[in-house]
């Protein structure tokens, strides 16, 4: 019940205080539409709600997020604000979910997108088919290109919140895409994520030394040059021995003498 109090634990403060209403909820979505100083005020406040307040909004999802409601997308900005909270617990994203669009063969909006995937991570339902389902739109050519870019940064997000690593054979395939901001951001991935086998680091980084355009290549040789010594001597020899005399970029020429040094051959 929306004025209701919310009930007191061991150690909690002596005095509940009371849930926001439905108008409370109401003015935040109304701010979410409006400018630029309103939607941090209603950030703000999202992030400042308790966790009944959370609970109770998500008890409203189904109202909130039906395909009529004049408040439909300030509703999914407020979930994908919440979403990011720890406090947004599993049951809550998997409450959230079913009132989102599919994902699979639909025209869904970029940002629905980014929040149907981040929540199935949440919910503990982000499966290896669901992941190749997803690697299979990025890498669909019939697609539009901002459509596949936003639904691999939304990927890349979920696989991170769940302690989800990408394979080597994965981010490969991503490194052939016919999107080069597809393959920059297969070379992001692996330096946030990079498998842990020397092997498979050196199987991909040889291949992304070798791609293009150049801002790939130059992510491929910073992410190099950013490790430990120890790492850069177990793949720098196999890597960037000849490559980097090739290279022209700036960039990528100071991140050679950076892997030369760290190996121990400057």
């Amino acid at each position: 019940m929306m004025g209701a109090l919310v009930p007191v634990g061991a150690g909690a403060r002596a005095l509940a205080q009371p849930l926001m209403t439905s108008e409370g909820y109401d003015r935040i979505l109304n701010q979410l539409s409006s400018g630029e100083s309103q939607i941090e005020e209603a950030r703000e406040s999202l992030m400042k709600l308790s966790i009944a307040e959370m609970n109770a909004f998500v008890g409203q999802a189904q109202l909130r997020l039906d395909s009529k409601s004049e408040k439909r997308e300030a509703a999914l900005f407020a979930y994908e604000v919440l979403s990011r909270r720890p406090e947004f617990s599993k049951t809550m994203a998997a409450a959230v979910l079913p009132n989102l669009k599919p994902l699979v063969g639909d025209n869904s909006i970029r940002s629905e997108s980014r929040l149907a995937i981040f929540l199935t991570a949440r919910a503990g339902l982000l499966t290896d088919t669901r992941i190749q389902e997803e690697l299979k739109l990025v890498s669909t050519s019939s697609q539009k290109s901002a459509d596949r870019l936003a639904r691999l940064g939304a990927l890349i997000d979920a696989m991170g919140d769940a302690g989800r690593r990408p394979s080597t054979a994965q981010l490969e395939t991503l490194l052939k895409s016919d999107v080069f901001e597809v393959r920059m951001l297969a070379v992001d991935w692996f330096r946030i994520q990079p498998p842990e086998g020397s092997i498979d680091r050196k199987r991909f980084l040889q291949a992304a030394v070798k791609a293009n355009p150049v801002q790939v290549r130059e992510r491929a040789y910073r992410t190099i040059a950013s490790w430990p010594s120890q790492d850069v001597k177990a793949i720098a020899a196999d890597v960037v021995s000849k490559s980097c005399e090739k290279e022209t970029s700036s960039i990528i020429r100071s991140a050679c003498v950076e892997i030369r040094t760290k190996a121990g051959n400057p």
